[in-house]
């Protein structure tokens, strides 16, 4: 399956390329892994196709915070075990491999809806099955669900996938995870999350 991921939206780079190989290399098995994905960076900036981290960690995460999933349209036909062949999008018509392969480990899914009166927020919601959804009204997770699909904010992701001037009102999404990276949903996950971390 061929995920195809924006050089530029509206002008500005995305850093889409630099994000996922962050995210790769920070939830990487090993040091032959982190070394293949060391190898795919070093090969991309040599061919001038993305640009190169700082020595420095901080820099890293400062310029390239890691990116762990992408939205993708409810009508994908991508599947968990799908093998992902990350493409960056150099031009309307051409595109580069930019990392190594990866398959689909988890899907979640995503409900973006517009405010329903004016000067309102929009909603938020994220479920693993469809059925059982999570209202996120929490602005630190809000962020950081558009940090970790490369977005600078909530604020951009939104007006990337719904802005207020298209008719839709509401949309579905594929949250698709190529990494062990997760966001539980109900509270029994989030307590064993949180039990985890401590």
């Amino acid at each position: 399956m061929k995920l195809k991921f924006e050089k530029t939206i509206k002008g500005e780079a995305t850093g889409f390329a630099e994000k996922i190989l962050a995210g790769l290399y920070i939830y990487a098995k090993g040091p032959q892994e982190k070394k293949e994905i060391k190898e795919w960076h070093n090969n991309m900036v040599r061919a001038q196709q993305i640009q190169p981290f700082m020595n420095s960690v901080a820099d890293r995460f400062r310029r390239f915070p890691p990116k762990y999933h992408s939205l993708r349209s409810q009508k994908s036909p991508i599947k968990v075990g799908d093998e992902i062949e990350f493409l960056l999008m150099k031009t309307k018509s051409t595109a580069v491999e930019f990392c190594p392969a990866r398959r689909v480990i988890a899907i979640q899914y995503v409900k973006l809806s517009k405010p329903v009166e004016a000067g309102g927020a929009y909603s938020v919601a994220l479920s693993n099955d469809k059925e059982y959804w999570l209202p996120l009204n929490n602005n630190f997770v809000l962020e950081e669900l558009a940090r970790n699909d490369g977005f600078a904010s909530m604020e951009a992701l939104l007006d990337y996938f719904l802005p207020l001037d298209s008719k839709q009102n509401e949309l579905s999404l594929k949250l698709v995870h190529w990494t062990q990276f997760r966001y539980p949903i109900n509270p029994l996950e989030r307590a064993a999350s949180v039990g985890a971390e401590q």
